[in-house]
């Protein structure tokens, strides 16, 4: 009797996954062989330019939301800014955004560092895994990794401090890879994997990227879908695929609505009970609202406490 030679196939998915591994670990490897230096030099560093956000902005943002929730204290409000303003509820403080989570286990600098490293790590991944299912070998999708890892548009946000941008534009390969996943077959679980994907840049702090990665997988879909083969009843199933992609967006809503209406639900109510004035009034204020807050008998009592103690 006649058979499948399962031996052979066998010996392929074992070559498939040694070439996978080792192109992960050519990533991990360059990633080290470049962050290096700030690993070994004396005393802590943060990656970047002195004067970029990084070390100006998002540095002070991050260690003070992350040491107030080491504290056990949700950091809602941050005094800090202007007048006080919503810390939570302001996007880049990327109090959701998983990475951001070394702070409460490691020091400052190694959680900030390795943070990047791992957002660069994981765009090569998302990147490797969307050029396979391209079609591509091992060694062009690895290509294909490194350059988008260390290309100007990713890289150099490292330099400029644009920690945002950089958590916002790891997840685009996987967007992509969810996108073209649907439009081969029609699965559910392929629709949740890019809502994931969508709602981590939502949680990175750039609505921008994610406008950017929306627009380029919608045009994606639409030319993918154009070129399908025929097939029958291709009206049901390219509806269906279209209902499903639709669902990437509104799964991703619905996963990332719940933390961000911590700022309108615990926030804007006992703020505003609190000092008699809107929430948006402390954080772009004219000089005659500023005096407004200040005269307010609340506030001139007791000023931290009416912005704080309330909440």
């Amino acid at each position: 009797m006649g058979g499948v030679d399962l031996s052979f196939e066998s010996e392929g998915k074992k070559k498939s996954k040694r070439n996978d591994v080792l192109a992960l670990v050519a990533m991990l490897f360059f990633t080290c062989v470049l962050f290096r230096g700030v690993f070994l030099a004396e005393g802590a560093q943060v990656l970047g330019k002195p004067e970029g956000d990084g070390r100006t902005q998002f540095f002070c943002w991050r260690v003070y939301g992350f040491e107030r929730l080491a504290r056990g204290s949700f950091p809602l409000w941050n005094p800090y800014v202007f007048l006080g303003m919503a810390y939570v509820g302001n996007l880049q403080s990327e109090m959701f955004y998983p990475a951001n989570y070394l702070l409460l286990f490691l020091p400052r600098d190694w959680a900030l560092n390795l943070g990047v490293m791992l957002n660069l790590l994981l765009a090569g991944l998302f990147t490797y895994l969307l050029g396979k299912r391209l079609g591509l070998g091992p060694a062009g999708a690895l290509v294909a990794s490194l350059i988008f890892m260390y290309g100007g548009p990713q890289f150099l946000r490292i330099y400029e401090g644009h920690w945002v941008h950089l958590c916002a534009i790891t997840w685009i390969p996987l967007l992509l890879l969810a996108t073209e996943m649907v439009a081969r077959r029609a699965r559910p679980s392929y629709a949740l994997l890019g809502a994931v994907a969508v709602a981590m840049q939502m949680f990175a702090g750039h609505p921008q990227y994610l406008f950017y990665s929306a627009v380029a997988a919608l045009i994606y879909f639409v030319l993918r879908m154009s070129l399908a083969s025929p097939c029958p009843h291709r009206t049901r199933e390219v509806l269906k695929r279209f209902g499903l992609f639709a669902c990437i967006f509104a799964v991703a809503i619905v996963l990332s609505a719940v933390p961000f209406s911590v700022d309108g639900v615990t926030l804007r109510i006992p703020q505003e009970r609190a000092t008699g004035v809107s929430v948006d009034q402390p954080v772009f204020s004219s000089p005659r609202e500023a005096s407004a807050v200040v005269r307010s008998r609340r506030v001139r009592r007791r000023p931290a406490r009416a912005l704080l103690g309330a909440l």
